[in-house]
Parts: C-alpha cells; sequence; structure tokens
C-alpha cells in the first residue's frame, strides 16, 4: 500500500479474504481470518 503497509494472504474479489496478514509499516503484524476486507474477531 502506499503508507508503506502489505498483505501476504488470500483475495477474493479484490478484497482481503480468508488466510492472510496484513503488515504494518512498522513491522506490526496482524494475521488472522479475513472476510470481505475486515478481520474477523
Amino acid at each position: 500500500y502506499s503508507n508503506g503497509d502489505s498483505y501476504d494472504g488470500e483475495f477474493s474479489n479484490g478484497e482481503k479474504q480468508g488466510q492472510g496478514s496484513y503488515i504494518f509499516a512498522d513491522g506490526t503484524r496482524v494475521e488472522g481470518t479475513w472476510k470481505d476486507g475486515e478481520l474477523q474477531q
């Protein structure tokens, strides 16, 4: 992403979907299951 964040995982219809990791520019990493671009709690 333009702010330095990145996403490594599955996509569906251009949205984060399934298993994946969102990595913030500062190195913080959030892993989990995504649905329609949103992390599922």
